[in-house]
């Protein structure tokens, strides 16, 4: 498909389209076995997710699954390190290889979960192009402060939802600028002008949102102000952009003093709610800390976790298995070169967990770790995050195995035995299990 000049306006946009989606999937890799090395996407990266074309070919190398060691399902390291860029390499050993023989898919990687979405496209295509002129999907005219801007933003105890639509808020901040929506300005210029300090006269040099918008970063990467303001001042940017879309889809014009009372009670409301400190239900304790609590009658609990080494690049995870009395039935310890994530660890840990109860044929299990956004993806068939889904998928097959099978969050003071299970892989590089005949530190692990 190409297109010339003489192309009709429908053709360019079909074309256009195609090459979106090009740009935008790649192959996520289960077995290995649909995906060609050397032609197709399939690096875990946001862009050109082909091996470099300046690579040397191999005959004897044509598929992913060439590249994955069949026995321990793990991928060759050193075959990947002789034949691949550091980079393409890096890449490629990050990778999670998955247990099963579930068939490759294309993903949609511009999302978090593989799948499609507009929103996703709309931000792929517009990356590069204009906002009114001067301002950049992600950026500012003063992108030189900007990375400093959004550190302190992002470090702030503030509600998820003013994180995730932070973007959102500078684009409705720069939008702001037409013509038709001069009040607004006006309207942002009152609200913000006190918690974010800014003197009159910066005020007055301000010709639109963009250069407000740029002020305010300046003042934010200038000064010490405390999380408290910036907070605040954060939550003012939102509402900012609540009565933007009032304004603009439903014609209601917010009064700066209802904006006002929404901010200060989101704002004391978060905080007084964040301050207050849950006791954990359900949990025994031991002089006041948490202790590991046993499970019912003819349940196996398996507790797990995962650690990980950036020095070393890689990750380590450990299972143990316990019964109703708090004896050790059973350890199993991994270590896994070329990985880094956290996320990855904690779900290959679970992974490991179940087939540490498989091995000991047990029917059922309840398999415990602290991390609790991976449980739940465990607990669910959603469609999980692109970099772990192959683990997840794989969890959630070893699952049918058991007669009865939960997942289950808990604290990490509950947790410490596989935590130490978990350093001891990693810093030893122990990799094994251990059932019938455990190793001398098994036995102090019995009720910890």
């Amino acid at each position: 498909m190409s297109k010339t000049i003489q192309s009709s306006w429908a053709w360019r946009s079909i074309v256009w389209a195609r090459e979106l989606i090009d740009k935008g999937w790649r192959w996520q890799v289960h077995s290995g076995n649909e995906i060609r090395v050397w032609e197709d996407p399939w690096l875990p990266r946001y862009t050109n997710c082909k091996i470099d074309k300046h690579t040397l070919r191999r005959n004897d190398i044509e598929k992913v699954a060439d590249l994955i060691d069949p026995s321990t399902k793990t991928c060759k390291v050193a075959l990947v390190r002789e034949v691949f860029s550091k980079e393409d390499a890096d890449h490629i050993l990050s990778i999670p290889i998955s247990y099963s023989n579930r068939r490759d898919r294309k993903i949609w990687h511009p999302s978090p979960n593989g799948s499609f979405s507009v929103k996703s496209a709309y931000r792929l295509a517009r990356e590069g192009t204009d906002i009114c002129g001067n301002i950049h999907m992600g950026q500012t005219s003063s992108s030189s402060v900007l990375p400093t801007v959004w550190k302190k933003l992002w470090g702030l105890q503030i509600h998820p939802k003013l994180r995730a639509n932070s973007d959102s808020t500078q684009y409705a901040l720069v939008v702001a600028r037409r013509r038709n929506l001069s009040r607004m300005f006006c309207f942002g210029v009152r609200l913000i002008h006190s918690p974010f300090r800014l003197r009159p006269e910066e005020l007055l040099d301000c010709r639109n949102m963009t250069d407000w918008w740029d002020c305010i970063q300046e003042r934010i990467n200038q000064s010490h102000m405390p999380p408290f303001s910036l907070g605040m001042a954060l939550l003012y940017c939102w509402w900012i952009w609540r009565a933007r879309n009032d304004f603009i889809f439903n014609g209601k014009c917010w009064a700066t003093e209802a904006v006002s009372g929404k901010v200060q009670g989101d704002f004391f409301e978060f905080q007084d709610a964040n301050s207050k400190v849950l006791s954990p239900l359900s949990r025994s304790t031991r002089n006041g800390t948490l202790v590991w609590q046993r499970p019912g009658m003819n349940v196996t609990k398996i507790n797990v976790d995962g650690a990980v080494s950036r020095s070393s690049n890689s990750i380590g995870t450990g299972a143990i298995a316990r019964g109703n009395d708090g004896k050790v039935l059973g350890i199993f310890l991994s270590i896994h070169t070329g990985i880094t994530s956290s996320r990855i660890a904690e779900a290959m840990a679970i992974r490991d967990g179940l087939k540490l109860g498989i091995d000991l044929n047990l029917s059922k299990v309840v398999i415990e770790s602290d991390a609790e956004a991976i449980v739940r993806k465990c607990s669910t068939s959603l469609d999980p995050p692109i970099d772990i889904a192959a683990i997840i998928f794989d969890c959630l097959a070893l699952k049918e195995l058991f007669s009865s099978c939960e997942f289950g969050f808990v604290k990490r003071d509950c947790n410490r035995a596989t935590h130490c299970c978990a350093q001891k892989a990693l810093l030893n590089g122990w990799s094994g299990m251990w059932t019938s005949i455990l190793p001398p530190w098994g036995f102090q692990l019995s009720d910890v």
